[in-house]
C-alpha cells in the first residue's frame, strides 16, 4: 500500500512545473541517523505537501553523504532537480556550507534553487540572547510568552516567505512599542511583571528598566539580523488588484508590467484571489498569464518553515520504538504522514482471495 501511495507522489511531482523540498536530520531510538525529507509541488491547480521520503545515515552525516542520498532518490524515481526551485534546512553547517554543503551541492544540479535557512530555527536564534541579571523573572516571563506566540505562528501547513515576513514586522513593531512604553514607566504590555509589582506595592526600578530597555532593542536587532528586509519588490504578487501603472515594480519587463496591469483591472479575478492561497491563485494564472504565473509560482513555492519535517520526527518516534529499533520505518511513516488515499479498491483487485478449505 505504502509503494502505491509513493508511485503515486512521484508520478504528480514529474508533472508538476515546478517542486521544492525541505530536510532535516534526527537520531532515533536505534542512535541511527535519519534524513527527512518533505516536498511542496503542483497538482491539480494547487500546492501540495507531502512526505517524501526517511533514511537512515552513516554515523558520521556529512554534507556529501546527506546530498548523495538525495541525489540518489532524484534519480532512481526520474524526478528532474532542474524543477527544484527551493530547499529548506536549518543553519548546521553541514546544510549550509557556501562550497560544500547541501545547498550548495544541490545549487550545482539545480540552477534555479532558492535556499531558505528554517525561520522557526532563525526565530529561536533571535532570541537566545539573555539580559544581563535574572532578577527580571516576571518580564521575561511575559516577554518569553510573546515570542512563544511568534513561534507557534510560523509553524503549520503552508506558510510562505510573505507569512514569515508579516509576522516577523508585526513583532518588530511590537517590540518598539513596548520599548517606548518600559521607558515612560508603563509595564500594562507585561501583566506578569504589573501584577507582581503590583501585588508587593513596588515601583519599577530603574536599574530593572532600563535591562528591559536594552533587551528589548537587543531583540529588534537579533531579529534584524536574522530576518533581514527583502530587497526585490514583489508587492504585485500579494497584492495584484491595487498595483498602479507609477509603482509597478522596475524588475518586470514590460510585457510582465502590462500582464500585472490587465489583471489588476480585471474584476472576475478577484474572488477567486480572496478565497485561494496565495500559490494556489498564482498556479492557476498559467494559462491567462505564464510568465506572472511563473514568477510567482517559483517565489511562493519553497517551504519557509522545517515545521513538516519536526512533525514527521515526532511519528518517527513512535513507530520506531526501542522494541522496534531495527524496523524500516518509512512505509508506515508514508501511510502516517501522507494525504494521498491509496486505491483500495485497485490493490484489492490486484490480491487472489484466499478460499476456505
Amino acid at each position: 500500500m505504502a509503494e502505491d501511495v509513493k508511485k503515486t507522489l512521484i508520478e504528480r511531482i514529474k508533472s508538476s512545473s515546478y517542486y521544492s523540498i525541505q530536510l532535516d536530520e534526527t537520531t532515533d531510538v536505534a542512535d541511527l541517523a535519519n534524513l527527512m525529507v518533505y516536498v511542496r509541488y503542483e497538482h491539480d491547480g494547487a500546492a501540495q505537501e507531502e512526505f517524501l521520503f526517511c533514511q537512515p545515515l552513516e554515523t558520521r552525516t556529512t554534507a556529501e553523504l546527506i546530498f548523495q542520498l538525495l541525489d540518489a532518490f532524484v534519480q532512481e524515481n526520474g524526478l528532474e532537480w532542474k524543477k527544484c526551485v527551493g530547499v529548506c534546512t536549518d543553519g548546521a553547517r553541514a546544510m549550509t556550507g557556501r562550497h560544500s554543503g547541501v545547498a550548495a551541492r544541490i545549487k550545482e544540479v539545480a540552477p534555479e534553487m532558492r535556499w531558505t535557512h528554517c525561520s522557526i530555527h532563525r526565530e529561536a536564534l533571535a532570541v537566545k540572547k539573555m539580559p544581563d541579571g535574572l532578577n527580571q523573572l516576571a518580564y521575561l516571563s511575559d516577554i518569553f510568552s510573546r515570542l512563544n506566540d511568534l513561534n507557534l505562528g510560523l509553524q503549520g501547513l503552508s506558510i510562505n516567505v510573505f507569512d514569515v515576513q508579516d509576522k516577523i514586522n508585526t513583532m518588530l513593531k511590537k517590540l518598539e512599542l513596548f520599548q517606548i512604553k518600559v521607558k515612560a514607566g508603563d509595564v500594562s504590555a507585561f501583566p506578569a511583571l504589573e501584577s507582581f509589582l503590583s501585588e508587593n506595592e513596588l515601583t519599577l526600578d530603574d536599574g530593572v528598566r532600563d535591562n528591559m530597555v536594552a533587551h528589548l532593542v537587543s531583540l529588534r536587532q537579533q531579529f534584524r539580523q536574522y530576518f533581514p528586509v527583502m530587497t526585490e519588490d514583489n508587492s504585485w504578487m500579494r497584492s495584484p488588484f491595487s498595483m498602479e501603472a507609477s509603482g509597478l515594480p522596475k524588475n518586470l519587463t514590460v510585457a510582465e508590467q502590462e500582464s500585472v496591469i490587465e489583471l489588476s483591472c480585471d474584476e472576475t479575478l478577484k474572488p477567486a484571489f480572496r478565497k485561494q492561497s496565495l500559490v494556489d491563485f498564482w498556479i492557476k494564472q498559467h494559462r491567462e498569464y505564464p510568465a506572472l504565473s511563473d514568477k510567482a509560482v517559483r517565489f511562493l513555492l519553497p517551504f519557509a518553515t522545517t515545521y513538516l519535517c519536526e512533525k514527521g520526527f515526532s511519528s518517527l518516534a513512535v513507530i520506531k520504538t526501542k522494541y522496534r529499533s531495527r524496523l524500516n520505518a518509512e512505509p508506515d511513516l508514508r501511510l502516517k504522514l501522507t494525504s494521498i488515499a491509496p486505491d483500495i479498491k485497485g490493490l484489492c483487485s490486484r490480491r487472489q482471495a484466499q478460499p476456505s478449505h
